[in-house]
């Protein structure tokens, strides 16, 4: 049985969080797993995935009633492709965060990207200080 803890940063009410999840068999390296549900995202969601590579060890992507080619940029990105039909953003992210195999789960959006600055970051934290339960992340938000 996994605990689940959440962290969200305090600057935006939806967006990227990473969520520990503590298990049994956790092991010495912690493994990283990235969350995302999406819907119509072909035009963020190449950009979003190159952004995780070197970063993630595993990619989740729940889509619902997608019509545009984002199952399958996903899965050339190798990210896992699971769908269910939206009933509110609560439970497609936990959906997503249920598939979840890492220790430490980022949960991000198509339209969100991990600078080269920010992976070094989460990395950093990830393969130094075992006690450390969460990670804060501060937005840069670019409006038009």
């Amino acid at each position: 049985m996994f605990v689940r803890r959440y962290w969200r940063t305090s600057h935006s009410l939806v967006g990227a969080s990473l969520v520990k999840l503590v298990s049994p068999g956790a092991t010495l390296t912690p493994r990283l797993s990235a969350a995302l549900i999406v819907h119509n995202e072909e035009r963020h969601l190449g950009a979003c995935l190159a952004s995780l590579r070197g970063v993630v060890d595993e990619v989740v992507v729940w889509a619902s009633g997608t019509t545009d080619a984002t199952v399958t940029i996903a899965r050339e990105a190798g990210a896992r492709v699971e769908y269910r039909a939206f009933d509110d953003f609560s439970r497609q992210k936990q959906a997503a965060l249920s598939l979840a195999t890492g220790d430490w789960v980022l949960v991000i959006d198509a339209d969100e990207r991990v600078t080269p600055a920010l992976a070094v970051a989460i990395r950093g934290a990830l393969d130094g200080d075992p006690a450390v339960a969460g990670f804060e992340l501060q937005r840069t938000l670019t409006y038009l």
